[in-house]
């Protein structure tokens, strides 16, 4: 079905986690078809600190020419233009400590998902912000089902723990 599109674009997002797994055959065969076929692009995102290791694992090894685009922190001008389409996020703009956090586009996201009920509280400071994505984005302690939210907390842990090499 693709081979009939003049262009073609891949994309990947957070390839650090495909690191921890030992299969990797299924990527390799995607690199391969990438650097044989002209029309086809491919556009990975993961974490500054994996960066090295994914150019020599896989691009380099593939044989792939690539580029590294770091994505920086928001402005205060591109933050107030986010913060003027969510609305609900604004206030939240007011507290420094959790600004610096939404300056960062992947906690911006995560927090344009969060429940933002117009009678609770909102977070009053980094902490209680962080707490806020740990309870609802993390543990998801709106779906109850089958002790989810301790497993799911746990494992986070678990992984954060085997990522940081204890």
């Amino acid at each position: 079905m693709l081979a009939l599109q003049p262009r073609k674009l891949f994309w990947i997002e957070s390839l650090e986690r495909l690191l921890e797994k030992t299969e990797r055959a299924a990527l390799a065969d995607l690199l391969q078809m990438i650097r044989d076929d002209q029309s086809c692009g491919l556009l990975l995102t993961c974490r500054d600190y994996s960066v090295d290791l994914i150019r020599s694992s896989f691009l380099e090894q593939a044989g792939l020419a690539h580029a590294v685009v770091m994505v920086p922190s928001l402005s205060d001008a591109e933050l107030e233009q986010a913060l003027e389409r969510f609305p609900q996020l604004k206030p939240l703009g007011l507290n420094r400590g959790v600004r610096q956090l939404l300056q960062n586009p992947y906690i911006l996201d995560k927090a344009a998902r969060l429940d933002w009920k117009a009678e609770a509280p909102l977070p009053e400071n980094e902490r209680s912000f962080r707490a806020k994505v740990w309870r609802e984005i993390i543990r998801e302690d709106q779906n109850p089902n089958g002790s989810m939210p301790h497993r799911r907390g746990r494992t986070f842990i678990d992984v954060a723990l085997l990522r940081a090499g204890r």
